[in-house]
């Protein structure tokens, strides 16, 4: 193994010569891998902070107590009242009086003052039902049979008349 390694060493032939040159190339080469290489660090550094980062947050996030939704009463009473079959109106109504006097909506429908308004809103609705016309009919065209129209003769009307009952 010791006469190889002389060979080696001692080997000045233009090959060993070109071996030279390529190391001098390989030096530039691990400069190139060298500066890739610490890149390649940073950009794991880098990736392994924002990995720890998100981490922490997610336990952040898990250790939160979870927030339920509650039932909001007044939505609960208005869901009531619209099954009780008050107006969209009515219900606004219902809130200005319970907030004005600063109870419930349940009671608020109870309220002297709520009843007025309520009635001022039915009789205007009253009224507005009122002012519809009257129904023009289903709006079918009924078919010209001849013998109906006066001055017809006897035979004609007869003929009219059967054909209507079939």
């Amino acid at each position: 193994m010791t006469d190889e390694v002389n060979d080696v060493a001692g080997d000045t032939s233009p090959d060993a010569q070109g071996d030279a040159d390529n190391s001098e190339q390989g030096g530039e080469d691990t400069e190139a891998i060298k500066t890739q290489l610490a890149e390649a660090l940073k950009a794991k550094a880098e990736l392994t902070a924002r990995a720890k980062d998100a981490e922490q947050k997610l336990k952040d996030f898990k250790a939160q107590p979870q927030v339920k939704q509650t039932n909001d009463p007044q939505i609960t009473d208005e869901l009531k009242l619209i099954a009780r079959g008050l107006s969209d109106e009515a219900i606004v109504k219902a809130k200005l009086v319970a907030k004005g006097k600063e109870i419930p909506l349940l009671e608020a429908i109870k309220d002297p003052d709520f009843l007025v308004i309520k009635a001022n809103l039915d009789e205007n609705e009253r009224k507005e039902k009122a002012k519809l016309g009257a129904s023009k009919g289903s709006g079918e065209s009924e078919e010209e049979i001849s013998g109906l129209e006066s001055g017809a003769t006897r035979d004609e009307h007869q003929k009219a008349f059967k054909k209507l009952m079939g």
